[in-house]
């Protein structure tokens, strides 16, 4: 597998997420049929480990990747980057035993992150901690294996101690609030809301959410990530792949409407001479 490939292969699907953009805003994310071209095309692998099956490339042809399949629908483009983008982040900063887990023998993961709840408590118990709470856009949710979710917990002394936990798409409910008419702009981006019930998460899957979470000030010795796989792309510091992800969408946008201008003037006559298309 090299760059280019999969470059080629997001270019080659650009008429079928036009074909399906319809269907797409109406159901909230992309077909099955895409979303199974989009795994067989590897997409969802560029920047996993190459540990667990993995390319382990860069972030540059990831977004190149998905700004091409943003210029076939934006909506699905977010959708796709969104769930794609997290195996990074579980490869830098959660422990051996959890990213074998995680990824698997096949290596099939996706997640989002959702950073704010809109609602959610957190409360230390034996092993770990029991979690609850709702999550709104949770944007690349619909085909997910896992869900990445923030939330805090109190302390006797100081501000509440922010926490990043991840856990398996059967603990969580996906809701039916995307799609069709439910949101204005970005309906085919599948950011549905997420909800747990009071769930016990063993303390493994649980990492700080503070700074170090987002940037290696903190991080003197690395992370996970780089001392397993010693890869510096997974120092992560996460505000820039973070804003990309939400950027790229936009630039396929911008190049989709270039598309369709340069399709129309090709085939729309002058008003005023020269009468030529």
């Amino acid at each position: 597998m090299t760059p280019d490939i999969l470059l080629q292969r997001a270019r080659n699907m650009r008429d079928m997420l036009r074909a399906d953009q319809d269907g797409a805003d109406e159901r909230g994310c992309q077909s099955q049929e895409v979303q199974d071209a989009f795994v067989k095309a590897g997409f969802y692998r560029i920047v996993q480990p190459r540990l667990f099956g993995g390319y382990e490339f860069d972030y540059a042809t990831f977004y190149r990747v998905m700004a091409e399949v943003s210029r076939g629908h934006p909506s699905v483009g977010w959708c796709l980057a969104l769930g794609a983008s997290h195996a990074a982040i579980v490869a830098a900063f959660w422990p051996l035993e959890v990213q074998e887990e995680v990824f698997g023998k096949d290596g099939n993961f996706i997640a989002p992150h959702r950073a704010v709840p809109v609602k959610a408590s957190c409360r230390e118990v034996e092993g770990g901690y029991e979690i609850e709470g709702l999550w709104a856009w949770c944007s690349g949710i619909p085909y997910a294996t896992h869900f990445i979710g923030n939330v805090s917990i109190e302390q006797k002394k100081g501000p509440p101690r922010q926490l990043a936990f991840i856990v398996p798409r059967d603990r969580i409910e996906v809701l039916d609030d995307w799609g069709g008419d439910a949101t204005l702009g970005m309906r085919a981006s599948g950011s549905n809301s997420v909800r747990m019930k009071p769930t016990f998460v063993a303390e493994k899957y649980v990492v700080p959410a503070g700074p170090g979470l987002w940037s290696a000030e903190e991080l003197p010795e690395g992370t996970h990530g780089t001392r397993i796989h010693g890869n510096p792309m997974y120092l992560c510091r996460m505000m820039g792949p973070y804003h990309a992800s939400l950027v790229v969408p936009v630039l396929g946008a911008a190049r989709a409407a270039l598309d369709e201008f340069e399709e129309i003037s090709g085939r729309r006559q002058m008003r005023w001479p020269p009468f030529g298309s």
